[in-house]
């Protein structure tokens, strides 16, 4: 069977080659949402990619959920997050520990407020790296 067809296969196996179908639901699309579920569904061939006046658009009336990735694209995206997940723990523990290589996330100046659209510091002084990591350690 041609994954490119409109021939209806689970939504785990669109988009793989048929010699590469695994037998079972891989662990990493096991609780996707049912909206990744209809995406992955979706061939690729059959994925519409937004116009510029599309994506206005949708920016314009704040409907930033119709934004979607290709099919085959997400399946790559949630098996590269599953992976750094069961590795790290969390996405958020590997950004700061092997791309940021941030070991030590012990405050070392004042507190940050919030004054007009962004975090500063109480003295007005700041940075994004910093405030970035405030909000990821605080949630």
């Amino acid at each position: 069977m041609d994954p490119q067809t409109t021939e209806a296969v689970p939504f785990w196996l669109a988009n793989v080659d048929p010699k590469d179908w695994p037998k079972e639901c891989p662990d990493f699309l096991a609780n996707t949402s049912e909206r990744d579920q209809r995406i992955l569904a979706t061939p690729d061939s059959q994925y519409h990619r937004l116009t510029w006046p599309e994506v206005q658009d949708i920016i314009r009336i704040n409907r930033i959920d119709l934004f979607q990735r290709v099919p085959s694209d997400l399946r790559e995206y949630l098996q590269y997050t599953a992976k750094i997940k069961a590795e790290w723990g969390s996405i958020m523990d590997f950004v700061l520990s092997q791309r940021l290589q941030w070991r030590d996330l012990t405050p070392s100046g004042p507190p940050f407020t919030i004054a007009g659209m962004g975090l500063i510091t109480t003295d007005g002084r700041g940075s994004l790296l910093q405030n970035l990591v405030l909000i990821c350690a605080s949630r």
